[in-house]
């Protein structure tokens, strides 16, 4: 019976490592920027000042270059499967958060996933994040 119960632990520890999420990378936007392929497909952490707008939701590397910039080439765009449907309920309403720094922790992409399917531009981007607050 303790061997049964032993191996049972086990089992359960093993498995639970298993399915335990690899730690993010710690980046910055301009790192992502300039080294997307690096990046691609990795689970990243990163703080950058947020846009969002109708159809925009972006990071910057910081406010001034959000205010400055001529193109949306300059940031990373968060996509829209970030909030759901469902939202989850870790994420909040993108009008809360808006116009403020933030950190974000989730999928990088260096290009789109399935182009023609949803309407993100065609850059790097951010998906499925595990946390997005405002950054302190």
């Amino acid at each position: 019976m303790t061997r049964s119960v032993v191996f049972v632990f086990i089992w359960l520890v093993a498995a639970a490592v298993a399915n335990a999420e690899a730690p993010a990378l710690k980046v910055t936007v301009r790192e992502l920027l300039a080294h997307p392929q690096k990046f691609d497909g990795q689970r990243v952490d990163v703080r950058g000042y947020y846009t969002a707008g109708m159809e925009d939701s972006q990071l910057w590397p910081s406010a001034r270059v959000a205010k400055r910039a001529r193109s949306l080439d300059e940031s990373v765009y968060v996509d829209a499967s970030v909030y759901g449907p469902p939202k989850p309920p870790h994420i909040p309403d993108p009008d809360t958060v808006k116009n403020r720094y933030v950190r974000i922790v989730g999928e990088f992409h260096a290009r789109r996933l399935e182009p023609g399917i949803w309407n993100s531009p065609s850059g790097p981007n951010i998906r499925k994040a595990s946390y997005f607050q405002p950054s302190r």
